[in-house]
C-alpha cells in the first residue's frame, strides 16, 4: 500500500528564513516582541541532537529524560 504523499511548493528564498530570524531577534532586543522559544527549549533541542548523534554512532536507542 502506497502512502498518500502531498507536496508543497514554497515561493520564498532560503535566505528569507535567516532574515526573518534576524528581524525577530532585533525586535526582541528592541523590546517590541516576546521570544518565540526559551533557553530551556534550546537546551532540549541540543540534548535531542546529541542523543541522535550518539544513537547513530553507537547504533543503539538512547533514552531521553522527561522534563517535568
Amino acid at each position: 500500500m502506497q502512502p498518500d504523499w502531498q507536496t508543497e511548493d514554497f515561493s520564498c528564498d532560503r535566505n528569507d528564513m535567516f532574515v526573518a530570524v534576524a528581524e525577530e531577534f532585533l525586535s526582541i532586543i528592541g523590546g517590541h516582541a516576546q521570544p518565540t522559544c526559551t533557553i530551556e527549549d534550546g537546551v532540549r533541542v541540543l540534548k535531542l541532537i546529541e542523543a541522535a548523534r550518539t544513537s547513530s554512532s553507537e547504533e543503539k536507542m538512547i533514552e531521553l529524560e522527561q522534563d517535568e
